[in-house]
């Protein structure tokens, strides 16, 4: 990928929160042609829509976003999957990320990675549901404690998790298992994909902890 000044990009999941880092909306607060980005999210996104005036701003599901097929030449959404919901959820988010862009860059949390790095507590995420929720909840981290809010993706997620909802993909052409990562250097440099989609170009990718 190769964006330009006539680029069409499409970022899905942003945060509509008045108070925030810099790096939760990174596209729109770095991006130099923020008049090529339309900005996607559940929330009310009035805030949002002041600080970037020159990014077009929709309120919208991502599981159901209003736009035509191939609409945008790049869809992008940092961190977002993991928290759509269950498998269901993800691959209809996958399936909209996928048919209204010509290309499709998605990225999420290693589950191989030993930091959670929503929480950055070692190991709990390798747990079963049930106990890694009381132990959020036991921490106070009541968002990531609940039901449904945090679902990280396998450590290699089978083709066949997507490939029934991503009607618009022709085929998954690969899945490469990837080796767990033992160091916080190496999941930020992991740069093989584990689902590769060959159309449209589509990838699922470890994203860096920091």
């Amino acid at each position: 990928m190769n964006p330009g000044s006539e680029t069409r990009i499409l970022d899905v999941g942003v945060s509509g929160r008045q108070q925030y880092e810099r790096a939760q909306n990174f596209l729109e607060e770095f991006y130099t042609h923020p008049e090529c980005v339309t900005a996607v999210g559940m929330d009310d996104l009035c805030a949002l829509q002041a600080r970037y005036p020159k990014v077009s701003v929709v309120q919208a599901d991502s599981r159901h976003l209003p736009f035509e097929n191939k609409a945008f030449d790049i869809v992008f959404s940092n961190a977002v999957v993991e928290h759509v919901g269950g498998l269901a959820e993800q691959q209809a988010f996958v399936s909209e990320c996928v048919r209204v862009g010509k290309a499709v860059f998605i990225t999420t949390p290693s589950r191989s990675f030993p930091i959670e790095s929503h929480t950055m507590i070692p190991f709990v995420h390798w747990f079963p549901d049930a106990f890694r929720n009381a132990v959020y909840r036991a921490l106070g981290r009541e968002n990531e404690g609940t039901l449904g809010y945090l679902t990280l993706l396998p450590r290699a997620p089978s083709p066949r998790c997507f490939r029934a909802n991503v009607a618009c993909a022709s085929s998954i052409s690969a899945c490469s298992a990837l080796p767990p990562c033992t160091s916080r250097s190496r999941a930020m440099t992991i740069s093989r994909p584990t689902i590769l989609s060959a159309d449209p170009s589509f990838a699922l990718i470890p994203n860096p902890t920091n």
